[in-house]
């Protein structure tokens, strides 16, 4: 018997969750990607965040996507029995056919992943980010500053940018990337991925390189968004589930 599991990268710093935050991937189209998932209010089944499968009971997403953040800037957990994940579909509505699992249970059924069906799990990148290489962000957030989240799981062509050229960037609003953190974007500032995807991948080559964490804006050429980067904490990533086990 296996309970499903959250591992959870970026602390949500203030000034990223509340400034100017949009809901959208921008420029993207239609896709499949096996190891996204959804993270569900239980409640309502309403949507909350993205999230990726590494094994069949470990699920990496982002610290605010379930987590709160009080006064002070500490993020407490949110009550696990509040939310369950939905994996195997591309669709936004959950169906009496969603392969769906509750989080704060024991269950017995692992997610059932496999190369040949619309679920699988990813493999985390343990190479340096490669400046200008061209990533997949994916998720369901709206497609346009105006209308509602996507029914469709959408895909977008990012590049990784430079980490000394992202600095500058917010510096000009006097926010801090610390290690741990990089950007992706596009030249034209036309594509991007915000909060209303965040916890879910962004890919390259086939292996999982960053989670959509924050950023200011969307699609606006001089704040990419920002992602966890992988690599950087895949020590952590490797021992929490060891741990956990």
């Amino acid at each position: 018997m296996t309970a499903l599991r959250f591992l959870t990268l970026f602390l949500c710093f203030s000034t990223f969750c509340h400034w100017g935050l949009s809901l959208r991937i921008i420029g993207g189209h239609p896709g499949e990607v096996p190891s996204q998932v959804s993270l569900r209010w239980k409640a309502n089944s309403m949507f909350l965040c993205g999230g990726v499968t590494l094994t069949p009971v470990y699920i990496l997403t982002a610290t605010h996507c379930v987590g709160e953040l009080n006064d002070q800037n500490v993020t407490s957990p949110i009550d696990p029995d509040a939310i369950f994940v939905v994996a195997g579909q591309t669709e936004m509505e959950v169906t009496a056919n969603s392969i769906r699992r509750d989080v704060d249970k024991i269950l017995d059924r692992q997610l059932p992943l496999s190369a040949n069906s619309p679920i699988n799990s990813i493999q985390l990148n343990t190479d340096a980010l490669k400046v200008g290489e061209t990533c997949v962000a994916s998720g369901w957030g709206s497609t346009s500053p105006t209308s509602a989240l996507s029914d469709k799981l959408m895909l977008v062509d990012l590049q990784i940018i430079s980490q000394s050229v992202c600095s500058d960037k917010y510096n000009e609003l006097k926010i801090k990337l610390y290690p741990g953190m990089f950007c992706a974007g596009s030249p034209n500032g036309d594509k991007d991925a915000c909060s209303g995807d965040s916890g879910g991948p962004l890919v390259c080559q086939g292996n999982l390189v960053g989670i959509i964490s924050s950023g200011r804006q969307c699609g606006d050429i001089r704040f990419p968004g920002v992602y966890s980067d992988v690599a950087f904490f895949g020590n952590w990533i490797q021992g929490a589930m060891k741990l956990m086990d």
